[in-house]
C-alpha cells in the first residue's frame, strides 16, 4: 500500500456479504510510535496512515466473482478482469494476461474503475471533523521536510544516471546470505529493532524509479562480469554465460508511463548449465528489510538454489561515486509456507 494508492474499505451488509462500503486515497504512510500512544494508548499502533478524501458510497457494492451479477453495475468494464476467486471477495486483474505468469497492457484504468463504481453507487465525500477526534500530530513538518528531501535525492540521482552524470560502478561490496534448513523460519518471525527501520517516506512513482535504478546497477554488474558477484552465483567461468536477460531495460525511455514487465524475478543469468532467476530490492540508504510478493516466493519455490534475492543497500552511495552494498540471499523462504496462495506478499528482515 503507497501513496496515491486507491483503498476500498470493506464491511458487510445485513445479509453478511462482504460490500465495499467507501472509497479512499492514500495521501500519507509513516511510522510514529508517539501519534499510536496519545490516541490510542497503545505505542504498537505505529504504521500511521491518512487520506486526502473518502467517498462513502450511498448504494454499497457486493462484492461476488460471478460476473452476471454485476453486469448491468459494470457494463463497460472488460470481463477479463475478473478472475474466479472466493464468493465473498473479489479480485480484478486491471492487466491484460499475456500468459500464466506475466500480465501486460492495461485493460482499463484503476481511476476509470473506481469512477465507474462512484457514478453507479453514489454518495458523497466524507467531510473532515475540526474537533478533537482528529487524530494528534507531532513534528509533522519534520516528517514533511524529511519526505521532501528524501524524494528529491532518489529524482536527483536518476536525472545524474540518465545525463551520464554519474557512471555505474564495476566494483561492488558483496555480502552473501546462504541459510541452511530451519533458519528461514527463524527470519520470519525475528523483526530488527524498530529504530532500525527506514520509514518509508517516498512517493508511489519514486519507490519504483528506485527499485528500476537498483536492477539497472546489478544488470551492470553482470554484464561487467563482476568476479565477487559471479563467485558467489557460483559462476567461476564468465565464458558460460550464454546471456544476461533483464525485462526493464528501457525503462528511462517513459519513466511517466513505463510499466515493470518482471514478475516473479527482474534479471535472468543464463549459462551452459543453468538460469538464475535474480529478484532485487534496492533501498536508498539501509530500510532493514524488504517486502517480497506471492510471485517471487512462487519462483522461489520452482527455482530453489537457483533463485537469489539480491538487496541492494546504500545505492545513495552512487552520488558520492562509491559502490553500494549488495546482499544475495538464497535460501528456501517459499518451503516454510504452507500455502503460497494465501500469501499476497511479507516482509523479510535481514
Amino acid at each position: 500500500m503507497s501513496v496515491g494508492d486507491y483503498v476500498c474499505f470493506i464491511t458487510r451488509d445485513n445479509e453478511e456479504y462482504e460490500v465495499i462500503d467507501s472509497i479512499g486515497v492514500l495521501s500519507a504512510k509513516y511510522v510514529d510510535l508517539t501519534i499510536g500512544e496519545k490516541n490510542w494508548n497503545d505505542p504498537d499502533f505505529e504504521l500511521i496512515v491518512e487520506f486526502e478524501s473518502v467517498f462513502v458510497l450511498e448504494n454499497k457494492l457486493r462484492l461476488t466473482f460471478k460476473r452476471e451479477k454485476l453486469n448491468s453495475i459494470l457494463p463497460s468494464v472488460p470481463n477479463r478482469i475478473f478472475h474466479n476467486g472466493y464468493e465473498m471477495f473479489r479480485q480484478w486483474i486491471l492487466n491484460e494476461r499475456i500468459t500464466r505468469t506475466k500480465l501486460g497492457p492495461k485493460l482499463i484504468e484503476e481511476e476509470e474503475l473506481i469512477q465507474i463504481i462512484k457514478n453507479h453507487c453514489g454518495g458523497t465525500y466524507l467531510k473532515v471533523r475540526n474537533d478533537g477526534s482528529l487524530v494528534i500530530k507531532e513534528n509533522k513538518s519534520e516528517l514533511e521536510i524529511a519526505q521532501v528531501d528524501l524524494n528529491s535525492l532518489v529524482e536527483d540521482l536518476f536525472d545524474k544516471l540518465n545525463q551520464k552524470e554519474i557512471e555505474l560502478p564495476n566494483s561492488a561490496n558483496v555480502i552473501t546470505r546462504k541459510r541452511e534448513e530451519g533458519d528461514g523460519k527463524k527470519s520470519l518471525s525475528s523483526k530488527s529493532n524498530k529504530s532500525e527501520r527506514e520509514v518509508n517516506l517516498l512517493s508511489k512513482k519514486n519507490q519504483k524509479l528506485l527499485g528500476l535504478m537498483g536492477e539497472e546497477y546489478v544488470f551492470n554488474l553482470l554484464n561487467e562480469r563482476n568476479v565477487e558477484l559471479f563467485a558467489e552465483l557460483g559462476i567461476k567461468n564468465p565464458d558460460d554465460i550464454l546471456s544476461v536477460e533483464w525485462d526493464n531495460d528501457n525503462y528511462k525511455e517513459d519513466t511517466a508511463n513505463f510499466i515493470d514487465k518482471s514478475l516473479g524475478h527482474d534479471i535472468r543469468v543464463i549459462t551452459k548449465c543453468k538460469t538464475f532467476k535474480l529478484e532485487i530490492k534496492t533501498s536508498f540508504n539501509n530500510a532493514g528489510y524488504y517486502f517480497i510478493s506471492r510471485n517471487e516466493l512462487k519462483e522461489m519455490a520452482i527455482y530453489a538454489e537457483d533463485y537469489y534475492v539480491i538487496k541492494v543497500n546504500y545505492l545513495s552511495n552512487l552520488i558520492r561515486g562509491k559502490a553500494p552494498t549488495v546482499i544475495l540471499e538464497n535460501f528456501p523462504l517459499a518451503n516454510i509456507i504452507e500455502n503460497l496462495n494465501r500469501v499476497k506478499s511479507m516482509e523479510v528482515f535481514i
